[in-house]
């Protein structure tokens, strides 16, 4: 039995984690164990009666029927007693293990069909809870005794081959055809383990999900929009690259999956916000209708969900008070308001989902977020945030073979607070990962997820090969900053430095993380020295005094200096 909360997404052919040889590492697990766990194997009073939600995602020829389906699974599930949740059960990754469960009748449940059905039709099986989608400092594992836990199955097909590649909404104008959006039908393979991969602070994935499926159901009852009154459209605004599109594509993804027995197809639409705004006077408005037009189109066929996008929402919602003032071309006030006018005709539909993202939101209008029925800020990860995303690409190269197989497993940072972060052969490589996730704060999740990439192409050569011992682990973390720097001259490479030929070992490659991390803060540091260079510059060409050529030499000093930094920070990154 491993760790509750090990991981935030398990899959079944990661190694399990092993205790340590040591009595004393033995005693400590076992303490931790305690803490983290209060399941009693003799007795399933303790464990948490929590609906599991069974997400069984069938192989492209299976042609077999929601029902036989949900029945031969459970036959499967309920053998396996307790299990740790959220769970990935990987067919293409796993032997099935399956044994006859007579408590089931009625079903053709020996051994030997049911492991024939799940070879033959079933690709992979997700478990996952309400708390599974909680944010991350929360309790993100659960222990569940599927023998007598509530299931709730959603049986659904990825849309693969062709048809997953996105499709362009074309609106012909004077001869002229503008793709003014791209549609994807879902559930797509593009977008398949999104949702799991995206790790926020807050519980903004469990809300809005409970709210997109809450607004459906008010609609799919009919309730007076008159008494109650919703416009089923969410906002996300924040600093860019904090994964706001990634969120809501995930989103549609989610509720294809989880509403599939209520819509029998579901696509997501998003609005290319650029191409609506046209150079003619009045076009822009007409665009915005025609293809608001065609979105009215798939909503007349009740049974097909739609998911509307409208990234970047600024550009056709800006404020008009302000742009009335500014002496703005009347055109931009027309675009506001043909949106507005769309999106209350949307609410007559019960098969549509809004979700709009900005960057900024001091120029949305008004009334474009009043009928926002959740404005969401989404904010840059916090380090134990962080860990969690450096922790899952771990695992993933891990399991790709990118780095070598370790004996235990990374821990969760829950479990880094139950061993009070002592370091031990247990925790040894999990706090390099956790000093590397503290370094790496005030960083987006889009540079985040790039930095492994980043580091295995331009600094995992550059350490040294043999493995660190763990008493000397902090050492030789500390000793990260002043390796990278003494890297930045050009052409410099440590006679140490030898050719990757096998797969590096996890601390080795922490080690080449934090370069990366490293690097990415010199060049904001770069980039903020060249924006203030420039400001001062701008500075000394609109005042009165002499010109930039007449200024004393030891004036271009510090633009001489970042010109030549930039140029080491483009030769290293």
């Amino acid at each position: 039995m491993s760790f509750a909360g090990e991981e935030i997404s398990q899959r079944m052919d990661c190694a399990p984690l092993k205790a340590p040889s040591s009595a004393c590492y033995e005693d400590q697990k076992s303490t931790v164990v305690q803490k983290l766990t209060t399941v009693d194997l003799n007795s399933t009073r303790s464990v948490r009666p929590q609906t599991v939600h069974v997400e069984v995602q069938l192989k492209c020829f299976s042609v077999a029927s929601p029902d036989l389906v949900s029945q031969q699974v459970q036959v499967f599930l309920r053998q396996r007693g307790i299990c740790n949740v959220p769970l990935l059960i990987d067919f293409f990754q796993e032997a099935v293990d399956v044994r006859a469960d007579p408590a089931c009748s009625g079903v053709n449940s020996t051994s030997e069909n049911l492991q024939e059905f799940m070879r033959e039709n079933i690709a992979a099986i997700n478990l996952v809870t309400d708390c599974s989608n909680c944010s991350v400092g929360s309790d993100l594992g659960i222990a569940v005794d599927l023998q007598s836990a509530p299931l709730t199955f959603h049986i659904y097909h990825l849309v693969t081959g062709d048809e997953a590649d996105p499709t362009h909404e074309t609106i012909e104008v004077s001869n002229e055809v503008i793709k003014g959006g791209t549609r994807w039908l879902l559930p797509s393979a593009e977008f398949d383990g999104l949702w799991e991969s995206l790790v926020y602070d807050t519980s903004v994935k469990r809300d809005l999900l409970n709210y997109s499926e809450s607004a459906l159901v008010f609609a799919d009852y009919k309730v007076n929009p008159h008494v109650i009154s919703w416009n089923r459209v969410i906002f996300l605004h924040g600093p860019p690259g904090t994964g706001k599109t990634s969120l809501c594509r995930a989103l549609a993804q989610k509720l294809a999956i989880r509403l599939s027995h209520r819509f029998s197809s579901a696509a997501l639409i998003e609005i290319n916000t650029v191409n609506l705004m046209s150079k003619w006077f009045s076009e822009s408005a007409r665009l915005v209708s025609q293809m608001f037009n065609s979105i009215f189109e798939y909503l007349e066929v009740a049974d097909h969900l739609v998911c509307l996008l409208v990234d970047e929402v600024e550009s056709l919602t800006s404020v008009r008070k302000s742009t009335a003032a500014a002496c703005e071309p009347s055109d931009a006030i027309r675009v506001v308001n043909a949106v507005l006018t769309h999106l209350d005709q949307l609410k007559r539909y019960p098969n549509v989902l809004v979700m709009a993202t900005s960057n900024v939101t001091g120029v949305l209008d008004p009334a474009f977020l009043d009928r926002a029925d959740i404005r969401a800020y989404i904010g840059p990860p916090s380090p134990v945030a962080i860990y969690a995303i450096y922790c899952s690409c771990l695992n993933e190269l891990i399991r790709v073979g990118l780095i070598e197989r370790q004996k235990t497993s990374l821990l969760s940072h829950r479990a880094l607070m139950a061993f009070q972060f002592v370091e031990n052969q247990v925790t040894a490589a999990s706090l390099a990962v956790w000093r590397v996730a503290m370094r790496s704060a005030g960083l987006n999740g889009r540079t985040l997820r790039k930095l492994p990439l980043l580091a295995h192409a331009f600094y995992l050569d550059k350490i040294v090969n043999p493995p660190y011992e763990v008493s000397r682990l902090p050492e030789a973390l500390d000793f990260m900053p002043q390796a990278y720097k003494e890297n930045l001259a050009p052409g410099t490479v440590p006679p140490t430095a030898t050719p990757v030929q096998q797969a590096p070992s996890l601390l080795r490659f922490v080690a080449a993380m934090q370069c990366a991390v490293e690097a990415q803060f010199a060049d904001r540091s770069l980039l903020e020295e060249v924006a203030a260079d420039t400001s001062a510059g701008q500075r000394v060409g609109t005042s009165t005094g002499p010109t930039p050529q007449q200024q004393p030499s030891n004036s271009s000093e510090p633009v001489g200096r970042s010109t030549q930094t930039i140029q080491t920070a483009v030769h290293l990154l």
